[in-house]
């Protein structure tokens, strides 16, 4: 009996934190994989155009779908269907046969005309802009990418700014 108690405060003390720690660890080391992934390359408007200019960009995490993006719509809608709560996400849709999505009325999409004008956009399907407007990473339209996609887009957002805690006063007392 002594022998299992000995076993079991073991496995409590030394088992579950050292295996919470690995587990953690791999998790902290997939983040940092990705966070150097996505380095910002430069500025929106060096990797293309806008008529009405990019100001919509300013403060949102934007995944930009590209004109001559080769995606099919109903990835594009689970895509955006998970992420459309997050904190700053929208999607701006450049592709006008996409126009006519089921979420296309959402405001987290908005329809936009781009063009881009850059070299390593030319077979592309989509952008990722951070809040400051710089372009974070860019995706073809295969499985793959867009899986790396989904990974690296899950990572970029910013974290919500800490609500200030406000005191109530006591109406009764009047303090």
């Amino acid at each position: 009996m002594k022998q299992i108690r000995i076993i079991a405060l073991f496995i409590v003390l030394v088992f579950f934190p050292l295996g919470s720690w690995f587990y953690l660890q791999k998790g902290l080391d997939f983040r940092k994989e990705l966070g150097k992934e996505l380095v910002v390359k430069g500025e929106v408007s060096d990797f293309m155009e806008s008529p009405t200019g990019f100001d919509l960009l300013n403060g949102k995490t934007s995944l930009i779908i590209l004109p001559q993006a080769n995606i099919d719509a109903k990835q594009l809608d689970e895509i955006y269907d998970q992420f459309k709560q997050a904190y700053t996400f929208q999607l701006i849709n450049a592709k006008r046969s996409l126009d006519n999505s089921p979420f296309a009325n959402d405001k987290e999409w908005i329809n936009q005309n781009l063009i881009s004008t850059h070299v390593d956009l030319k077979d592309k399907a989509a952008v990722i802009v951070d809040k400051e407007m710089g372009v974070r990473n860019y995706f073809g339209s295969s499985d793959k990418e867009l899986q790396s996609l989904v990974r690296q887009l899950s990572i970029s957002f910013p974290k919500r700014p800490s609500r200030d805690i406000v005191e109530k006063k006591d109406i009764k007392s009047n303090e």
